[in-house]
């Protein structure tokens, strides 16, 4: 497992709610993400065989009323400057946004201090027999 230093906002401790969150963005930077399960894929639009992964926690993309703590969602950040190559620490940011257009809250991971191009990833919300209402519309 290899991991880079998180900066996270408001701060690494910020506890929620899963059932909060309603989104999850992925800055693409002008460049390619592809998802498979729990882990994204970026690739360089100049380089292909520059990519970075970064692997979420497998409980967080599931819906669940489960409290996370926003330093406990990325659980791998790392790239490689080949296919198969030494995974190197990559430095990420996590953020708790909230959406102005669709006014709810949701996450948003940069790396390198970049955010450009945010792509959008919707989070499965709870299912319509839950016992609770849903937190926001």
């Amino acid at each position: 497992m290899t991991i880079g230093t998180g900066t996270f906002s408001p701060a690494a401790f910020f506890g929620f709610p899963r059932a909060y969150i309603y989104d999850f963005y992925l800055a693409r930077n002008g460049d390619t993400i592809v998802q498979t399960g729990d882990v994204f894929k970026v690739t360089d639009g100049h380089d292909p065989n520059l990519t970075a992964t970064f692997k979420i926690h497998p409980h967080f993309l599931a819906w669940s009323s489960k409290s996370f703590k926003i330093r406990e969602i990325v659980i791998e950040s790392y790239y490689q400057t080949s296919p198969g190559g030494t995974q190197l620490p990559l430095p990420y940011n996590l953020n708790y946004v909230i959406d102005s257009t669709r006014k709810r809250a949701g996450l948003l991971l940069g790396w390198l201090g970049l955010f450009a191009d945010p792509q959008h990833f919707a989070l499965e919300q709870q299912p319509p027999d839950y016992w609770l209402p849903k937190p926001l519309p």
